[in-house]
């Protein structure tokens, strides 16, 4: 039993797995955090988020702790900028969205009476809250403003939230070497792109 674990568990199609996993939690947290950072006003003076090391410990917790317990990923979501827009900043805004997924677990009955169609003007709100960080970005400066118009056309046409960020990035690393702004890849950025081809390549 142990050895039939074990030889489904440790192969590079595991491997791939994993990695890809991986990939897709740090991109959405990244996208996420960033975005919502700015939507609250929580950013330094290079409109950069703060803390962002903390937002990633939290969401590395919550998804170790969820996948002990075999549940899906624990991560940022973009809903909350719903609460952002009502006023929240702080911890206990989580908290209090926490206890109402509690609660919702009881009512998941009566929720599911409401047809999908109502909810759709919620989340045309919320999209429409999102946009607001659009302003921020310089599309005077072409090494800027591609990567983040492929971000956020990419996005919907993928469904995916970590392609339409790896593709972004990507183009970023790739624009700054072809204009000779190399000095503008830290090396982070670089790190990422790279992690991007290699999937898009290979995965």
């Amino acid at each position: 039993m142990f050895n039939e674990c074990y030889n489904k568990i440790f192969t590079t199609d595991m491997a791939v797995c994993v990695f890809v996993f991986i990939f897709m939690s740090i991109f959405n947290n990244i996208g996420t955090v960033t975005g919502l950072s700015i939507k609250a006003g929580l950013t330094d003076e290079n409109n950069e988020a703060k803390d962002m090391n903390k937002s990633f410990l939290v969401d590395s917790l919550g998804t170790i702790v969820a996948g002990c317990l075999g549940t899906s990923v624990v991560e940022t979501t973009l809903e909350t900028s719903a609460d952002i827009e009502e006023g929240g900043r702080t911890g206990l805004m989580a908290v209090t969205s926490a206890l109402m997924f509690v609660l919702a677990l009881f009512f998941s009955p009566l929720f599911l009476i409401v047809p999908s169609a109502a909810i759709t003007p919620v989340l045309v709100t919320v999209g429409l809250s999102m946009t607001s960080a659009v302003k921020a970005i310089d599309f005077d400066n072409i090494t800027e403003a591609i990567p983040a118009f492929l971000t956020f056309i990419i996005i919907p046409l993928t469904y995916s939230i970590a392609d339409g960020i790896m593709i972004g990035i990507l183009s970023y690393v790739v624009l700054n070497i072809i204009t000779g702004k190399f000095k503008q890849i830290s090396l982070p950025m670089c790190a990422m792109g790279i992690l991007s081809l290699v999937k898009m390549l290979f995965l």
